[in-house]
């Protein structure tokens, strides 16, 4: 993420973007494995913030839609965790506590670029999704 926040000081934006993606791809796959006893909140702190921050680069780029479809993957990803019955608690308490900064920035994303169906189907608790995405 450092990297990321270098490159888009200097306006490098793309390369802003293939850095945020890469920390996304950490993130993701540190929660698609068991976290570390006691790191469950780290993992989902990750996760949101690649996700926020992917997002906000995306909008930067004028691909807002991108935006709202990834912003409606990440809140439907901690729906999921909250629901799987498989995670551990404090995997899914973490979920369940940083729920709340994904759908701030779903409605934030309405609030700038207006409705979309990704967004509205995540706000409605349609947007479980798997970990695979």
């Amino acid at each position: 993420m450092q990297r990321a926040r270098a490159a888009g000081q200097m306006g490098q934006m793309a390369m802003a973007l293939a850095f945020e993606q890469q920390a996304l791809a950490l993130a993701l796959r540190l929660v698609q494995q068991t976290p570390p006893a006691g790191r469950e909140d780290d993992c989902i702190a990750a996760l949101v913030v690649s996700h926020l921050n992917v997002a906000d680069l995306q909008v930067q780029a004028a691909e807002p839609d991108a935006a709202a479809r990834l912003l409606g993957r990440a809140h439907g990803l901690l729906q999921s965790l909250v629901a799987d019955g498989r995670c551990g608690a404090a995997l899914r308490q973490a979920a369940w506590r940083h729920g709340r900064e994904t759908h701030a920035a779903l409605l934030a994303h309405v609030r700038s670029h207006g409705p979309h169906p990704a967004i509205a189907q995540a706000l409605a608790g349609g947007g479980l999704a798997g970990l695979s995405s």
